[in-house]
């Protein structure tokens, strides 16, 4: 018997097994439509096996994808969430769906935002330079790192982190900043998507749902190239992410709580790095203070 392993987004520490019927074409990562008690439920598969269940199991209802929605990468995600912080694995999966996604197929064309004019050529103090150069030799090497940048306020960070994000799309790749709060987002969006000339989106819970379908199908299919978002931002669909950027990293923000999964996105971004060879910035701000003699 076919045998699949699905995650429900219901508060328990589980998933729960499924017969696959005759027929139903199926991979893991795909989204189906099951009998859970006295409702159905959307669920995610997280593996296809072969056995002989103990018990008679539930047959699947139905398969609402002809592919896989979330990729094996993403379902190691989730597996790392439920152990890493204890959440529902089931929530953990719903999470990186938008509620809103009908069709994988749905058309989603980003189209870059025009570049502002050219102004004279940001001058790198000497140690600027140095973690430019040091980073971007990490960058090109494509094994996963973690790096801490650390800086004053208005030191200039943002332009180390542009030429970082050039060189992570320069051959097509993506990049993922994430900022604490929502508020902050926007002026980074217009600030990459003015300089950067390469489809940009904004990820963050205000969104409407149709842009965060959008968003995720633009993501998932590699369109958006570069990624401003709060914190869920970090479990989006990457299809070649190479570079990810945590700004203000010792922001309490980045932790999600009172509502379910809660997690640390900072735990959960080191992980996608680590798993995809991506290069993870974590950038403090050290805010100097005068010592009374």
């Amino acid at each position: 018997m076919r045998i699949a392993e699905v995650a429900v987004p219901v508060p328990l520490a589980k998933s729960f097994h499924y017969s696959v019927p005759e027929g139903m074409r199926l991979e893991a990562g795909a989204r189906v439509r099951v009998s859970f008690g006295p409702r159905r439920q959307v669920g995610v598969v997280m593996r296809v096996f072969d056995g002989e269940p103990e018990r008679p199991l539930k047959p699947l209802e139905a398969a609402l994808d002809a592919g896989p929605a979330l990729t094996s990468e993403m379902i190691d995600c989730a597996r790392f969430m439920a152990r890493r912080f204890g959440a529902p694995i089931g929530e953990c999966v719903k999470a990186m769906v938008p509620t809103a996604l009908k069709s994988l197929e749905e058309p989603a064309a980003f189209a870059p935002v025009p570049q502002k004019p050219a102004s004279a050529a940001f001058e790198l103090t000497p140690g600027q330079a140095g973690a430019v150069s040091r980073l971007t030799s990490l960058l090109d090497a494509r094994a996963a790192a973690t790096v801490l940048l650390f800086g004053v306020p208005a030191s200039g960070k943002t332009e180390v982190y542009l030429r970082l994000i050039r060189r992570a799309i320069a051959e097509g790749g993506q990049a993922l900043f994430l900022l604490p709060e929502i508020s902050l987002t926007r002026p980074f969006f217009d600030e990459f998507a003015a300089s950067l000339g390469v489809p940009v989106c904004l990820w963050h819970s205000l969104q409407t749902p149709r842009e965060k379908r959008l968003a995720w199908l633009g993501v998932r299919r590699g369109e958006v190239k570069v990624v401003v978002g709060a914190r869920s931002a970090c479990l989006l669909p990457f299809k070649d992410l190479r570079l990810v950027v945590l700004d203000e990293e010792q922001d309490e923000s980045f932790k999600q709580d009172g509502q379910s999964p809660c997690y640390h996105a900072r735990d959960v971004a080191l992980e996608r790095a680590r798993a995809l060879g991506a290069l993870a910035v974590l950038a403090v701000v050290v805010v100097a203070r005068l010592r009374a003699w």
